[in-house]
């Protein structure tokens, strides 16, 4: 590369920056939107003319026609972006959201919008642009006026000069009334010109009138292609755009209006921090040579009541972990929790064993884990705590560290084991002890979070204590929110309920639908999942954040949603308008079934039967070929235990079944695998062997006689799917057939129509009777019984 075109390069960079920087500058924004203003401006460059070109932008000697520059709009100017009739929109809300004007989408041929409420990045062809009100506006309106009877031949010989002259950014729109349009006196650049074009020929396609917004080019398209941003951007600090935020940084914090409380919920973080021996003061003359220092920041939180008056002003330290390098300062990241399976079983075992059951807390839990690494962390910039010649050596786990996780896991197993409890070989984070007079404890750990069981108050006082004496802890007595759940337990009436009311009422509030009508299916009856037109730009919707939020919920307490997330999920990457709208409908479904609770009780029987009190008992059935995308099935099925669910799950099958009965018998294999988890979970609590097979219902008898070796006409299917045969075999389970009509598992499977959808939520939150508590003899003659369904071949 030559020193010319090395120095030609640089004041190209310099161009395109020092453009930057004044569009930032005139838009008032913050220097996060950096991206977005580099980019526009070498859009900008790129179309403007040069001398070297015969007064050709590069664009157009490149493309071969000019780029039309009435499609650009002023950097950083209001965008009203409107709000399409399908949407949320209601009668008297407002038709359009507020945004910011970064750039123009030459792929989409589109205005580039950020959209402040949603923290989003919309391409959109239906705004509308206003003029930039700023802080600076106020000093340059006398020379804006003084400008305004500038001659035409003066605007055209600026328009002239060389793109190497020192650019600016683009000017404010202009306002209403004003006799002319002039570019903002910032230079008299080509971008300014460039711009003043774009707004003198609106002007003319309007009719000679002047105003204030810029109407979008095209009409065509059905929507806004959205992309989420990456990193941190601020709120924005002007105008209507303002929002309240926490503060991102320290410095942020002390410059705040509440920066004495901000002072002091960092000093009190650190005190903490020294009362738990976390670090050591080191010289950064010390640091040894080859270690990298990891950056470090302060999170802060403004902690709320019910009403939204803050109570306390909280600041955690946390480490920058993703500047962290493998096998330098860490190696295994991986640490396990107890599934919620296994703690719903274990809720509904106790109620059967009529055990107490207590939660704690392990405060600032990662901290009481020693680090596996020589870890450097650089400390945050707070006058009086940390001179700047020191760094931070870690001798425990921070919270932000890749490791610190495992380490905490590691920490509370060691202490665990010493006090005799033995990890479940099912589960590594649910623990048991045998006491005295052979009484036994559980305890599961998700994380910091303990839940306690013990058959005697004593063994459940003694280990309170001695839990206590070595970590820091809170003790939260009987349970009540566990993991987002609402737990209720009486020991007396020996019930647990959970529910979720709480969490679904703030996420009908969170996406606006409080007050909406309900409905009595999760989606429309008989609703087929269609794909997205890829050609087609996302809508501007929060319909990924949404499906997170039930997912939980599907996931947690609420097995009449599983189906319908599980299908709705599958359209995660490209969704469209018709997946939105289903997604409204299924929280229509949840606001009229707010009350919805599963219930574990003992009701007294002690029999070998499936009712018995903590015995298990399974529903399986299958859809076939319901996915109209890959035709395969889907499988769904639900364990019960105490009269409550413990596990269910509706997911589609890894292979194309070619007949019903197929697909029905892949069906009862996945049923099988949930099962051996929950006995052999079961086993290890009890430190007994479950003697009595599991009882599961399936409504297909195809499927029941090949598992069971009277059928032999399934070669086709993968070896792996014949584990259900060796589970009969083995006498850990035994099949039974139960009609359609009477199959809960079918809601797992489909949408059912609201009557069906009605009968089997009673039966799964309302304690009504199980059908089928017996299993049914099948029919003994010298052929098959006849099918119950149509579709039965094999």
């Amino acid at each position: 590369m030559t020193l010319s075109r090395r120095h030609g390069q640089k004041r190209t960079f310099r161009t395109l920056f020092e453009t930057a920087r004044t569009m930032l500058f005139a838009a008032d924004l913050d220097k996060p939107f950096w991206g977005f203003a580099v980019q526009h401006a070498t859009l900008l460059h790129n179309i403007a003319p040069r001398r070297s070109l015969k007064d050709k932008s590069p664009f157009e000697a490149l493309t071969g026609h000019a780029f039309d520059v009435s499609l650009l709009r002023v950097f950083g100017s209001p965008a009203y972006v409107h709000v399409e009739k399908s949407s949320t929109r209601h009668k008297l809300d407002p038709r359009s959201r507020v945004g910011v004007y970064v750039g123009f989408a030459e792929e989409d041929q589109a205005h580039v919008v950020w959209m402040p409420d949603t923290r989003r990045v919309v391409h959109t062809i239906h705004a509308r642009f206003g003029a930039i009100k700023n802080k600076h506006a106020a000093s340059s309106q006398q020379q804006q006026k003084q400008n305004s009877g500038a001659s035409a031949s003066h605007a055209n010989k600026t328009a002239q000069r060389s793109t190497e002259d020192s650019a600016t950014g683009a000017p404010t729109a202009p306002r209403a009334g004003e006799p002319q349009l002039q570019p903002r006196a910032l230079g008299g650049s080509v971008w300014d010109q460039l711009l003043l074009s774009e707004t003198l020929g609106d002007k003319d396609t309007s009719g000679g009138s002047t105003t204030t917004c810029h109407v979008a080019t095209s009409a065509a398209g059905t929507g806004e292609k959205t992309s989420a941003v990456g990193g941190h951007l601020p709120d924005i600090a002007a105008g209507s755009f303002a929002t309240s935020a926490e503060p991102a940084t320290v410095k942020e914090a002390l410059a705040s209006p509440d920066s004495e409380e901000w002072r002091q919920a960092i000093l009190d973080e650190f005190a903490a921090m020294q009362a738990n021996d976390v670090y050591d003061v080191v010289p950064r003359a010390d640091l040894p040579k080859g270690h990298k220092l990891l950056r470090s920041m302060v999170i802060f939180r403004r902690k709320r009541d019910d009403q939204g008056k803050v109570i306390k002003y909280k600041a955690r330290w946390v480490a920058k972990g993703y500047s962290q390098v493998h096998g330098v300062n860490y190696t295994d990241t991986f640490a396990p929790t107890a599934t919620i399976a296994a703690i719903r079983t274990m809720l509904a075992m106790a109620v059967a064993r009529g055990m107490d059951i207590q939660q704690m807390d392990v405060n600032t839990a990662f901290l009481n884990a020693p680090v596996d690494h020589e870890i450097y962390v650089q400390p945050p910039a707070v006058d009086g705590i940390f001179s700047p010649s020191t760094v931070l050596r870690l001798k425990r786990g921070l919270y932000g560290l890749k490791q610190s996780p495992r380490l905490w896991n590691h920490t509370l197993d060691a202490w665990m084991r010493e006090q005799d409890f033995v990890a479940t070989a099912t589960d590594a984070c649910i623990y048991r002890r045998t006491c005295k007079g052979g009484k036994v404890m559980w305890v599961a750990v998700y994380v910091d979070d303990l839940l306690i069981f013990a058959d005697s108050d004593s063994d459940m006082a003694a280990f309170k204590k001695a839990i206590s004496k070595r970590f820091k802890m809170k003790d939260l007595g009987s349970p009540d929110i566990c993991l987002g759940i609402k737990v209720q337990h009486d020991r007396k009436a020996r019930t647990v309920t959970m529910s979720q009311e709480h969490y679904l009422r703030s996420v009908l509030e969170t996406f606006g639908m409080a007050d909406c009508k309900p409905v009595g299916t999760p989606l429309c009856t008989g609703y087929v999942d269609k794909p997205a037109d890829k050609e087609e730009p996302l809508p501007d919707v929060p319909f990924r954040e949404l499906l997170g939020s039930l997912l939980y919920a599907a996931t947690m307490t609420r097995p009449d949603i599983s189906a319908a997330v599980s299908i709705l999920s599958r359209r995660m990457q490209h969704f469209g308008m018709d997946h939105w709208k289903a997604a409204k409908h299924l929280l229509r479904y949840i606001k009229g079934t707010l009350s919805y609770t599963i219930k574990y009780a003992a009701t007294g029987d002690t029999s070998n039967g499936s009712t018995a009190d903590g015995v298990l008992s399974a529903y399986s059935d299958a859809s076939f070929a319901s996915d109209v995308d890959t035709r395969r099935s889907r499988t769904g099925f639900v364990v019960f235990c105490s009269t409550g669910p413990v596990s269910w799950n509706s997911k589609l099958q890894a292979t194309v079944a070619t007949a019903s009965a197929d697909a029905e018998y892949m069906a009862l294999v996945a049923t099988a695998q949930e099962l051996m988890f929950l006995r052999q979970l079961q086993e290890e609590l009890t430190g007994a062997v479950l003697c009595e097979p599991t009882l599961v219902h399936t409504d297909n008898q195809p499927a029941q006689r090949v598992a069971e070796h009277a059928a032999s006409r399934m070669r086709h299917i993968l070896v792996k799917y014949h584990y259900i045969r060796e589970c009969v075999d083995t006498k850990r389970i035994v099949l039974s057939y139960l009609a359609t009509e009477h199959m809960i598992a079918d809601l797992l499977t489909k949408i059912l129509p609201r009557p069906k959808t009605a009968q089997f939520c009673t039966m799964l939150f309302d304690q009504r009777p199980l059908p089928g508590c017996q299993p049914r003899a099948r029919p003994h003659s010298g052929r098959s019984p006849r099918p119950s369904t149509p579709r039965q071949d094999l």
